[in-house]
């Protein structure tokens, strides 16, 4: 079996870091809104973040398809304040809890911590056990993806701003690109 030469270990390694980050970004949104989330997505810097972590899968991954979305919302901020924006994300986020608290928060942060020892396996040129973290991660998002999808499907039908329904859309993207299933498809027009 032929083994990776050292630039193919360290793009494979900057790709399960980028995943990671990726990961991140969702954990913080599934999180719930803050002031800081309401600001990034005012201002466009969610967008730069969301292409950041996406620019791996190439220009057609369901992220980066998210952007026309993402720029009418900067666009649309500027009907209304920060404070008002927030608490639209707030009431959206509190239909869709029913008092769950708010979900995958630590799931996704962990699916990030995964894809870092991943990218250290990668570094390391331990490859057999860099496939079997990525095969392993897999596996789980596969076993736990349905309640996130239904997350995501509860937002995007009982959202009742613009922001809740363009982050729905970038988190069953996010999971479109993780999973290999086309969540994004999943969603109620």
């Amino acid at each position: 079996m032929l083994e990776p030469d050292d630039p193919t270990l360290q793009q494979m390694a900057l790709v399960a870091e980028t995943r990671a980050r990726a990961w991140r970004l969702m954990a913080r949104v599934v999180e719930g809104p803050t002031s800081d989330l309401v600001a990034r997505l005012r201002d466009g810097r969610f967008i730069d973040e969301v292409r950041e972590v996406s620019r791996w899968a190439g220009e057609d991954n369901p992220l980066a398809m998210q952007e026309p979305a993402m720029r009418t919302l900067v666009d649309r901020s500027r009907h209304s304040t920060p404070g008002e924006d927030l608490a639209a994300l707030e009431a959206d986020w509190g239909r869709v809890l029913d008092g769950d608290g708010h979900p995958f928060g630590q799931q996704f942060a962990d699916f990030a911590a995964r894809c870092e020892q991943e990218a250290a396996a990668w570094r390391d040129g331990d490859h057999e056990r860099a496939k079997e973290l990525r095969m392993g991660q897999y596996t789980q998002l596969r076993d736990t993806i349905e309640p996130m999808i239904d997350w995501c499907v509860r937002l995007k039908r009982t959202s009742r701003r613009y922001a809740g329904w363009v982050l729905a859309r970038v988190v069953a993207a996010h999971l479109s690109v993780e999973s290999g299933r086309d969540v994004v498809a999943l969603l109620p027009a």
